[in-house]
């Protein structure tokens, strides 16, 4: 009503936002792929991008050189490709409604990744296959992820363009919407919003949200389905 933005910021890619914008259908441009992507959710349109470089590819055969059994996904933009099929990536794709697209190794020539993601059966494979990938790579970040789907902890690794992150990329959309640092106002749950929430004007944290992330929440502001009060202002979450 005063004319704010609501915007996500998200470890999700284009191809796994349709859940979220489903639900509500006033999103404002939003950072995506772990601030590799700011994406009009709206108008289905790339506003601000990083890819990672082609020679980064080669981390994905030597994942596979490590790991014939490790799931991989190339999530590009709207499109996600499956590189190597598992349990892992057909319970993923299901979960995040995701239609994969035909890939052969031919298309890496073309294709611009916003994201690699291997998905694991164990921690085991997954250190093994970290290894490997963090000896070829050159210019990648890569993150560690522990998700719950169909009631299960599943363990992933994320490889991205190096030296990106919401913190960052939601910086450069204040400026693309002419909003100043001093109205930006983030909510966050996880380690990697821990610089989002440091850099906001008024920052806050689910209740179940790591105590070492709460402790950025402004003034201990938690968010946990009461009223909460921010100055003269009372909304219910």
């Amino acid at each position: 009503a005063e004319g704010g933005i609501v915007s996500i910021a998200t470890g999700r890619t284009v191809a796994a936002l349709k859940p979220i914008t489903d639900l509500y259908n006033g999103f404002g441009p939003s950072v995506v792929s772990n601030g590799s992507m700011i994406y009009d959710t709206s108008k289905r349109q790339v506003l601000y991008e990083i890819t990672l470089e082609k020679s980064e590819y080669n981390c994905i055969k030597s994942a596979l050189s490590a790991s014939g059994s490790v799931g991989i996904e190339i999530h590009s933009g709207e499109n996600v490709y499956t590189v190597n099929e598992t349990k892992e990536t057909i319970d993923h794709q299901e979960y995040e409604k995701m239609t994969p697209k035909p890939f052969d190794f031919g298309m890496l020539e073309t294709i611009k990744a916003n994201k690699i993601l291997y998905l694991f059966e164990d921690t085991n494979e997954q250190a093994i296959v970290k290894r490997a990938v963090l000896n070829e790579a050159k210019a990648s970040d890569f993150c560690d992820t522990l998700v719950i789907l169909y009631g299960k902890d599943r363990r992933y690794l994320e490889q991205m363009p190096k030296g990106i992150s919401k913190a960052q990329t939601l910086l450069k959309l204040a400026e693309m919407t002419n909003v100043k640092r001093e109205n930006l106002f983030a909510i966050g749950d996880g380690y990697n919003d821990i610089e989002m929430l440091s850099l906001a004007a008024i920052s806050a944290c689910p209740s179940g949200a790591p105590d070492e992330v709460k402790k950025y929440a402004d003034q201990g502001i938690l968010l946990n389905k009461r009223v909460l009060k921010l100055g003269s202002v009372d909304e219910v979450f």
